[in-house]
């Protein structure tokens, strides 16, 4: 059962920051339905919600965050899906953004994800066949091996390994960042790997892994996307993280 926002939370979500495009913002606001973007720091901290009415009204990103509006509302990504819930109800927000320790903006969710958090519903991210990854979507969970690898683009993004032992639920074993998803995937199959830990999950046979990718081109966002993942993977119970024949967590 869903206990966390962190567990539904969209770590690919549409802001605005330093140095972004207004008219790529409007067109995304527009694809995507919505009528407001979060506002980010250099630094990834949420200070303020745009408007449509916002975007159209100023040339450049650095307007906004000079002078911020309308306040964002935010909660941290281990608030329960009950306490983010309320938090959205009060300020009739349209999403609510997640951060972590240090206030970093790593998520966002709608009120229809809690509302399907709420009803034991998962969350539906228009996901795509493996054979084409679409940007801003995680690619659906696939066996890791030559031919899922095969249908991977040279693409920048985030790579997750998940147990997926008969007759059990998928444990996030291992997340990182590439500047080449297909390279890396290849060499993760082909070659030694550096880390210990990894070389020993990857060593297991029959390997029992299942690999899902989320393309980002853009390296703060791949950071944060990252700092997400890598909570949830310290915050899961020693049993649902290690394989057996493996001890400790994977970072």
């Amino acid at each position: 059962m869903t206990e966390t926002v962190a567990e539904i939370m969209d770590p690919d979500f549409c802001h605005a920051s330093h140095g972004d495009s207004v008219g790529q913002l409007l067109h995304e606001l527009t694809a995507h339905g919505l009528a407001s973007v979060p506002v980010l720091d250099v630094s990834g901290r949420p200070i303020a919600t745009a408007t449509l009415s916002d975007l159209q009204s100023c040339r450049h990103v650095e307007e906004l965050t000079a002078h911020p509006g309308h306040a964002v509302t935010s909660v941290h990504h281990n608030a329960s899906i009950q306490e983010a819930a309320r938090a959205l109800a009060e300020h009739k927000a349209e999403r609510l953004i997640l951060v972590d320790d240090g206030g970093i903006a790593v998520g966002a969710v709608s009120a229809l994800d809690l509302l399907r958090a709420l009803l034991g519903f998962g969350v539906d991210r228009g996901e795509r066949s493996p054979n084409t990854p679409a940007r801003g979507h995680w690619s659906p969970s696939v066996w890791f091996n030559l031919d899922s690898v095969g249908h991977i683009p040279a693409a920048p993004g985030i790579i997750v390994l998940a147990r997926a032992d008969e007759g059990s639920h998928p444990g996030l074993l291992w997340v990182e960042a590439t500047s080449n998803l297909h390279e890396r995937l290849d060499e993760m199959l082909r070659l030694p790997q550096q880390s210990a830990e990894l070389e020993a999950l990857l060593g297991v046979y029959p390997r029992k892994l299942v690999l899902r990718v989320l393309i980002v081109p853009e390296g703060k966002r791949r950071d944060r996307i990252l700092r997400a993942l890598h909570s949830l993977l310290k915050r899961a119970p020693e049993s649902e993280l290690a394989p057996r024949g493996l001890e400790g967590k994977s970072e």
